[in-house]
């Protein structure tokens, strides 16, 4: 929301193309997260490029002038906070624990199906693994690729 605000300020509304670009790309990284959660890590993966290309687009809107500094450290703050936890959120999507998690929730998902099938026989249940605390958000982690 706050690009869309930006881009509709006199000096920057007359670039047509350029607020084409970082509606498009600040509006990608949103809807690619939204999507993300589906498929996972792959649309995470894009949307970091977006969320880089509007961080990108945010430098070049002070460069020429289109952002007064003040606007741009808030805005660029953003971005990197978007960045942050998105890059936590993937960390987290690739961890043991988000993997026991998702088994934990199929073996539910499953159980709760098959109790509604009168052909199926009952299943014994199977003991719950104990939590593992998260992983500390260290903020230079590298970026692990995708397997």
């Amino acid at each position: 929301m706050e690009v869309v605000k930006f881009t509709e300020r006199p000096a920057a509304v007359r670039d047509f193309k350029f607020c084409d670009q970082i509606r498009d790309a600040s509006d990608s990284a949103q809807r690619n997260v939204a999507e993300g959660f589906g498929r996972y890590l792959r649309f995470l993966d894009f949307t970091k490029a977006s969320a880089d290309e509007t961080r990108a687009l945010l430098k070049k809107a002070h460069a020429v002038g289109y952002l007064p500094d003040e606007q741009f450290k808030a805005l660029d703050k953003l971005a990197v906070r978007g960045l942050q936890a998105m890059a936590g959120l993937r960390r987290y999507l690739r961890s043991p624990q988000a993997k026991r998690n998702a088994e934990r929730n199929r073996y539910r998902r499953d159980k709760r199906s098959k109790r509604n099938d009168p052909n199926v026989q009952n299943v014994q249940n199977v003991q719950n693994v104990p939590n593992v605390p998260n992983d500390p958000n260290v903020p230079n982690d590298p970026n692990v690729p995708n397997d």
